[in-house]
């Protein structure tokens, strides 16, 4: 991320009972609405710009998050609590449209020989607690849109620790974080098995004449203890 596309502006402001300037952090809705944050740069080792920003995008959401923001890694996805309830309710309303024209053809009968006919739903929304859970468990362990999940993380994983459907982790995954593209561990890995395996081309002509002097080598045996009996 580069320092002109931060997610937050930055000003002086005047914090605490003795009115202290101090560097803070303005977190802006697009309908207005707005958070000022006091963020203490001197307290964190040096880094990188873009961890810099990783660093503050985690605190302003350990902040804000607990107050129903939705704060995005862009300032333009930033939303305020009025917002992101109208935000998180419209995405509601176009998943049960989307599965209303399917519940008229409802129920369906599955039967096979003599198996009693069964009714097979839908599958369900998700609920503002589950949305949220889903979240903060990407926000634990997704790390941006290059990486990808940290360590073994996938969809799947996370869908199994937290005992929810897959399609509900692809979805919050995709609406927040990024692609699920693979991590850095499986890159290195890759890496490495590339790097052996051009290793083991570059030597298989000489393991060729190796073998092939073996096979020379192992008939002149057989033939000089022939002789000697």
């Amino acid at each position: 991320m580069k320092h002109d596309v931060q997610a937050f502006q930055h000003a002086p402001m005047m914090f605490g009972d003795d009115n202290k300037l101090s560097r803070g952090i303005i977190v802006r809705c697009p309908c207005g609405a707005e958070e000022r944050l006091p963020y203490n740069t001197h307290a964190l080792p040096a880094s990188s710009q873009r961890d810099q920003d990783a660093n503050e995008i985690q605190f302003v959401r350990r902040r804000l998050l607990p107050r129903g923001w939705f704060i995005g890694r862009k300032r333009r996805e930033h939303r305020c609590p009025k917002c992101n309830a109208y935000r998180t309710t419209t995405k509601q309303e176009v998943l049960r449209e989307r599965i209303e024209p399917m519940t008229k053809e409802l129920p369906l009968q599955v039967v096979a020989n003599n198996v009693k006919p069964v009714d097979v739903l839908p599958p369900r929304a998700m609920s503002r607690e589950e949305r949220r859970i889903i979240f903060e468990k990407l926000n634990e362990v997704y790390v941006n849109d290059k990486v990808g999940y940290s360590a073994s993380w996938t969809d799947v994983r996370v869908a199994a620790d937290l005992g929810v459907p897959l399609q509900w982790v692809k979805v919050i995954r995709d609406e927040n974080f990024g692609d699920e593209v693979g991590n850095e561990d499986i890159r290195k890995q890759l890496a490495e098995a590339k790097e052996a395996l051009a290793l083991v081309r570059e030597l298989e002509p000489s393991i060729k004449k190796l073998l092939a002097l073996a096979d020379r080598i192992e008939r002149s045996i057989a033939e000089c203890a022939r002789v000697l009996k």
